[in-house]
């Protein structure tokens, strides 16, 4: 086979077929971790040498064969380059001068290294951030005035692909429903004044937008395949906030104030000079004042007089006037003239704005009287100032006038009154603008964050790897490590391997960490503090211990350059959403974040329709969640890497991590205890080399192994390769089966592939990363991530659902697990699980399992103890949860015993029944204390044990043995009876054969001890 290397000059591109020794050979590498990032680099060769004859010496450019010096050659640019095989291109790449060799005086070798296309991702991309090019395209393409009628388009599905989305987050608005109380807003408001304005909403900007943008400016072109990943960026969305807690839009006040002032010639006007004009649909006498002298205006927004908004808002606008006379005025009638502002709307209409005090031409004697200037007199000045506060639409205009009321006109034209202007001011120093009608200021609100770091983030998130084209260096597929590795061709080296030569195998230690970590970088919001330093983790985080390795000492860590989001309810709502603030429920800007749009639903609001300028009551924002649904499931995917405690209730905890979708196999492939690498020497062909990916299951003798390099490949010829290789442990999954809900137990339950009921495995268990007890699959999870943080600011503001998201625990012990609603609680041990709403509440122990709604304060201690009763429950180590164990739990009653009919029942804290588990027998031993009235009447004390069973589902009251009994002013006995509904109960008691009969106001408490045994 003929090997050649086709070289190009720098200049011109012209190609040359470079000459090679005959013995001279290319050696190329090639290995895995070459895909795993956008790294620059490269497959690529061993230094070789190459004749200096007048052909290669065209290449490199020198001047003379006896000199080192070069023309038009640059050693530190590339030169492209093809190996071929038979004509054939094997690889496309370049070459790299390394040095000149001389014999006699005379140059007769070059040494040159090829590298294979390098990915140089980054480079066009540079420091290309999203405030200085991502903001800027989207300013060009979505220059969204922000209003009722566009945010409503906008989170229409659909509309403009669905790039730009409208949502809701708490950024220091302490957002509430139906709640009054200080310092809060509802999200129901139905006042003007408070109800949500479109300005502050969240705008929300598609990820998979963003991505393409990005590749726009690397200059590469993306082949995806068809992989499902590209999907979720469709789905996701990074929130653009800014400094501000509402979004910014395009204007800068500093630069829209103003001040004009007075004439380089005070002007002087009459009759004559006013000129009729429509203003307010009406014809009216107007006259323009001559152009004033412009002393401030840095946004060039006056001209002649007149200010042109440049954005929307409500500018407080101020002209002062003084006039002298000129001529007498020698009239008697008042003439109305009024400085005054004419606003231009954006339909050239003209309107008055407000009404400004007359200029009067007479003054008052000492009897009040009116008196007329009659005399021409300039040192007399009459004038006023007047301010108004307009709202201007962005391009409107507004201009200071002297205006003449009805009949002034005629008044002046009769007595031929002129005036002078002897000062005139015309400027704006306040103004704000709204919350809506400008056009978004993309730059302002983008979130600071590199374009690279974008792209490295979602390249951890989804595990991705970059596969070359082996003959077009700007042409790139990308997809999921773990969708590439399934995508590979079965091929059978069996026969190539060299048994002459060593074959080393060796375990993967090598390749393992102790402490695997896959998180989010550190955010110091108020939510993200709750876990920081409560629970000393980053929300969403996923921390893998491999104890079985004696050996590894080092620590892997993944680490997305976006900051994890904890949500929060809306405090008097079931609705959470981000919430950007601190302890004090101030705005924080928080670190760039990513979220899913959670799938068709949806938070109803009160939105003000800015146009109308009334209230809509049944508008709808598309909601965001790190879940793909907010309420969680089972089956939902998380942007999270761990299945996390989160701060608001959910149906269940998702098991769809990110670590779940893109990294759990292939880590479980390096991790697995019968995982090796084997280095070997293979007999391989041309073809072999020309057709290989990485992704190849090569089969060797009995079992499966993939490519992890191959070294000193000598490029054209048939010998022997080293090669390394690491054996596939499960090539066909090891789990068919899907978890579809979590009892109350806890238990997790599965179905198989034809979506009937399944028995779990201790494989699937494990592999969506729940406990395994050893008979049954529980929903503990793998990380430290079980238990929900407090809220310790004592600050008394709801800044999270004060009905369920406060809590006060202490949780010991990464295999515990709190559910939501459990105020005040103490769990200690290992596998326990505590239910929700159950406060106050001591559990200590093992495999200890609360069930939901028991109430407070609850206890559990031992082993394996089921509990279902309030009270405390100890468990005696049985084979299963419930199976041996015992309790206590106290009962009140009261009433009469009018006769020996009447019964006083008996109830857990007077009013719960007593829970039994289907077959299962009871012991109740129960110790009574009563009494009648103050105790003074009579008392009652006594022991007694009462036996129940529940035998299917049928509890039955078997008899009642009296230990001992013991009357103080009493006569007769009790007897004792059981009241049974459904697999519940509670005891009650009758007094027979007393002589003083009734015998009211009778007060009953016991301590109960039950001891139970189940069967199964």
């Amino acid at each position: 086979m003929e090997t050649a290397l086709i070289v190009y000059t720098q200049g011109d591109e012209t190609p040359y077929v470079m000459d090679l020794y005959l013995n001279e050979t290319i050696s190329l590498q090639y290995s895995f971790t070459d895909i795993k990032d956008l790294k620059a680099k490269a497959t690529y060769s061993r230094t070789f040498r190459i004749p200096a004859t007048d052909n290669n010496s065209k290449i490199f450019g020198f001047i003379e064969n006896n000199t080192f010096q070069f023309s038009s050659f640059n050693p530190k640019r590339k030169l492209n380059a093809i190996i071929t095989v038979d004509t054939l291109p094997v690889m496309e790449g370049n070459i790299q001068w390394k040095a000149s060799y001389t014999q006699q005086g005379k140059i007769s070798e070059y040494e040159i290294v090829f590298f294979g296309n390098v990915i140089d991702f980054f480079k066009n991309i540079g420091d290309a951030d999203f405030k200085n090019y991502i903001a800027v395209e989207l300013q060009d393409e979505f220059p969204i005035v922000i209003n009722y009628a566009n945010v409503f388009d906008y989170n229409q599905d659909s509309f403009a692909s669905n790039l730009i989305k409208f949502g809701l987050t708490d950024r220091g608005n302490n957002w509430v429903g139906n709640v009054n109380t200080a310092g809060t807003r509802s999200i129901y408001s139905n006042s003007v004044s408070n109800v949500i304005k479109a300005g502050e909403l969240t705008p929300f900007v598609s990820c998979a937008y963003i991505w393409q943008t990005i590749m726009n400016l690397s200059g590469f072109e993306i082949d995806y395949g068809g992989s499902f990943w590209i999907n979720e960026l469709s789905e996701s969305y990074v929130p653009f906030t800014s400094e501000s807690n509402t979004i910014q839009q395009i204007g800068n006040a500093e630069q829209a104030k103003f001040l004009l002032e007075n004439f380089s010639t005070n002007p002087q006007f009459s009759y004559t000079d006013f000129t009729l004009q429509t203003v307010n649909n009406e014809s009216q006498y107007i006259y323009e004042i001559p152009n004033l002298i412009e002393i401030s205006d840095p946004g060039n927004n006056v001209l002649n007089n007149t200010y042109t908004a440049p954005f929307s808002g409500t500018y407080l606008i101020t002209a002062g006037a003084n006039l002298s006379l000129v001529s007498p005025y020698v009239g008697t009638n008042v003439t109305q003239m009024q400085l005054i502002f004419i606003k231009t709307n954006n339909s050239s209409v003209q309107t008055l704005q407000g009404s400004s005090p007359f200029i009067q031409w007479y003054t008052y004697d000492s009897n009040y009287n009116e008196v007329y200037f009659t005399e021409i007199n300039t040192a007399v000045v009459i004038g006023n100032t007047y301010t108004q506060q307009v709202y201007l639409e962005a391009g409107e205009t507004i201009r200071p006038v002297i205006y003449l009321g009805d009949g002034s006109y005629f008044t002046l034209q009769t007595e031929g009154t002129v005036f002078e202007i002897q000062s005139l001011n015309f400027k704006c120093d306040q103004l704000s603008k709204p919350l809506y009608n400008n056009e978004i200021d993309w730059v302002a609100n983008a979130p600071v964050m590199k374009c690279s770091d974008f792209i490295n983030a979602i390249f951890k998130a989804f595990n991705l790897v970059v596969i070359p084209n082996e003959f077009n260096a700007k042409k790139l597929s990308i997809l999921p490590l773990q969708e590439y590795l399934g995508q590979g061709n079965q091929k059978d080296w069996s026969n190539k391997i060299d048994i002459s030569k060593d074959i080393v195998l060796t375990p993967t230690t090598d390749l393992q960490a102790n402490v695997n970590t896959w998180t989010y970088k550190k955010s110091d919001d108020y939510l993200n503090n709750l876990y920081n330093t409560q629970g000393n983790r980053v929300y969403g985080r996923l921390q893998l211990l491999d104890p079985q390795n004696d050996f590894a000492t080092d620590e892997m860590k993944i680490e997305l350059e976006f900051g994890s989001t904890p949500l929060a309810l809306i405090q008097g709502t079931d609705y959470p959403i981000p919430k950007f603030i601190n302890s004090s429920v101030e705005y924080v800007n928080p670190t760039p974040r990513i979220l899913y749009e959670c799938y068709n639903q949806f938070l109803p609001i009160h939105f003000l329709n800015d146009d109308t300028m009334t209230i809509d009551t049944n508008f709808q924002l598309p909601m965001f969640h790190h879940y793909e649904y907010y309420n969680g499931g089972l089956s939902t995917k998380d942007w999270n890497f761990g299945q996390e405690t989160p701060l608001h209730p959910v149906d269940s905890i998702p098991y769809k991590t990110l670590y779940a979708r893109y990294y759990n196999d292939y880590f479980e492939n390096i991790y697995a205890p019968d995982a090796r690498i084997m280095t070997a020497f293979f007999a391989l062909e041309f073809s072999d080399i020309y057709n290989f990916k990485y992704n190849d299951e090569i089969f060797i003798k009995d079992s499966y192994w993939r490519i992890l390099q191959i070294k000193d490949y000598v490029v054209g010829m048939q010998e022997s390769v080293q090669v390394q290789l690491m054996k596939l442990v499960n090539v066909t999954p090891d789990c068919l089966l899907t978890p579809v809900a979590i009892d109350t137990n806890g238990q997790v339950q599965f179905y198989d592939s034809n979506n009937d009921p399944a028995a779990a495995t201790e494989i699937c268990c494990k592999n969506y990363g729940y406990t395994w007890d050893g008979t049954a699959c529980y929903a503990f999870m793998r990380d430290g991530g079980t238990t929900k943080p407090q809220d310790t600011t004592g600050t008394g503001k709801p800044i999270i659902n004060v009905d369920r998201d406060i809590l006060t625990n202490f949780v010991n012990g990464d295999t515990n697990i709190v559910k939501i609603g459990n105020e005040n609680s103490f769990v200690s041990g290992t596998n326990n699980f505590l239910d929700s709403f159950n406060d106050n509440s001591l559990v200590v122990g093992k495999n200890l399992i609360v069930q939901s709604n028991l109430g407070s304060p609850i206890v559990a201690l031992g082993s394996n103890a089921n509990v279902i009763n309030k009270g405390m429950t100890i468990g005696g180590a049985g084979s299963y949860n419930g199976q041996v164990q015992s309790g206590i739990v106290h009962l009140f009653g009261s009433g009469d015993f009018t006769d020996n009919t009447t019964y006083i029942d008996l109830k857990i804290e007077g009013v719960d029944n007593y829970n039994i588990p289907t077959n299962t027998i009871w012991v109740l031993k129960v110790l009574l204390s009563g009494m009648q009235n103050t105790g003074a009447d009579g008392t009652i004390t006594g022991e007694y044990n009462l036996h129940i069973i529940n035998r299917s589902t049928t509890v039955l009251f078997i008899n009642a043995t009296t230990i001992d009994e013991t009357f103080n002013n009493f006569t007769g006995y009790l007897v004792w009876d059981v009241v049974i509904s459904g697999e519940t109960f509670y005891p009650r008691v009758k007094l027979v054969g007393s002589s003083t009969y009734p015998e009211n106001n009778i007060k009953l408490t016991a301590l109960t001890t039950f001891t139970q045994y189940h069967y199964e």
